[in-house]
């Protein structure tokens, strides 16, 4: 318990906690109440405070357990201002407690804790703010924070963009809306999206996938490219995958094929992610959609080899892609994929798997030999290799 005076005013106060897995931690200042549910103090246990957000000069190891717990109190008159911290844990430890006034107010020199409210803000700038405490990247995982170098929000362990470069983009599949308000590069790229081995999804991502990427897991990708005389949607497939377009794959074996890539170039997401043919727009997503036909537009989500018709108020998350169409297509509409070229595309794809990168994603040798290249570090077929 802390006893403070303080005079009158509005004050957000943060403590980072952790302790035994599945007990709580209390945070009281005044009258207002918040509350975190702990993961535990292992070296893998999750943390929204090294994933969503950063304390600064304070935490500093990944992935331990150190939770983010904040609650606001406005007092009226000048006086004590009393902060509790309970826990039902055995075991529990304190960070840091932080105490602003007046945080989140965007004006200027005042201290700024979180970047989102909701899911569907997707990017803040917060390169003019001067003071830092605490800086998350809020309620929107996928959220971009604009920074200048040296702030406390440029030192977030993903998804900050300073000066052009971002360390890391992590991309969390659900209702997490993504838009990039500029063009930058990634260094690493994480989307945890798991896909099923022989099912067939709609994919739409912000960035290129590589014919090497594609082979090494297991990716066969395939792009609309005409309506036939039947009706029935006909899908060819390729040998990359381009950044803001809209696919069907399907996986060799299960996995979460985009988890673990490098050296991405993303651009600004535009208003629209669409290929139309006749009327008919094949549509990628960057954000959450509810989908309602009616009204000139007739929505259709695919579903086992088919677009179903949608009715009312159908949900569908982003990084996904659906139909929309000017006219009725009936309640189903069948899709055809040319399995004639998908030889022609593997081989190509095979024979990419062979080149040998450095670590910046700079190809050093294109038939797979090792014996021209300096010793270091090198990608081959998605996986580390070391040269001595």
């Amino acid at each position: 318990t802390l006893r403070l005076y303080y005079p009158a005013g509005t004050y957000t106060v943060q403590a980072i906690v952790r302790g035994n897995e599945g007990s709580d931690v209390t945070l009281t200042a005044g009258t207002s109440t918040a509350s975190v549910t702990l993961t535990g103090m292992a070296a893998d246990s999750p943390s929204t405070v090294t994933t969503d957000g950063v304390v600064e000069q304070s935490v500093d190891v990944a992935n331990n357990g150190w939770q983010k717990v904040q609650t606001t109190f406005t007092t009226t008159e000048n006086g004590p201002l009393v902060i509790h911290l309970t826990s039902d844990a055995s075991t529990w430890q304190v960070g840091t407690v932080t105490l602003l006034k007046d945080a989140d107010t965007q004006n200027g020199d005042k201290y700024q804790t979180t970047a989102t409210t909701k899911v569907t803000e997707t990017s803040v700038d917060v390169t003019d703010l001067i003071r830092f405490s605490f800086y998350g990247r809020g309620v929107n995982k996928n959220a971009l924070v604009i920074a200048s170098a040296g702030q406390a929000a440029a030192a977030l362990p993903c998804n900050a963009v300073v000066d052009g470069q971002c360390s890391q983009l992590v991309l969390t599949d659900g209702a997490y809306d993504f838009a990039a308000p500029t063009d930058f590069t990634a260094e690493s790229v994480t989307y945890d999206r798991s896909i099923a081995a022989d099912k067939k999804v709609t994919v739409c991502l912000p960035f290129d996938v590589t014919a090497e990427e594609m082979a090494s897991a297991g990716i066969t990708a395939y792009e609309m490219d005409r309506v036939s005389p039947e009706g029935s949607f006909h899908f060819s497939p390729v040998n990359e995958m381009s950044a803001n377009t809209p696919y069907i794959v399907v996986l060799s074996e299960e996995s979460a094929p985009f988890a673990s890539l490098s050296s991405k170039s993303i651009s600004v997401t535009p208003d629209e992610i669409a290929k139309n043919i006749d009327g008919i727009q094949f549509t990628g997503t960057m954000k959450r959609m509810v989908l309602n036909s009616g009204d000139g537009a007739v929505y259709y989500g695919y579903k086992d080899g088919t677009f179903v018709k949608v009715g009312k108020n159908v949900g569908l998350n982003p990084f996904r892609a659906y139909i929309k169409s000017n006219r009725e297509l009936g309640n189903a509409v069948k899709v055809m994929f040319d399995v004639s070229a998908i030889q022609n595309v593997t081989n190509e794809q095979k024979a990419a798997t062979n080149t040998i990168y450095s670590i910046d994603g700079r190809i050093v040798s294109r038939d797979g030999k090792a014996s021209n290249i300096n010793k270091g570090i090198y990608i081959q077929n998605g996986k580390k290799m070391v040269v001595k």
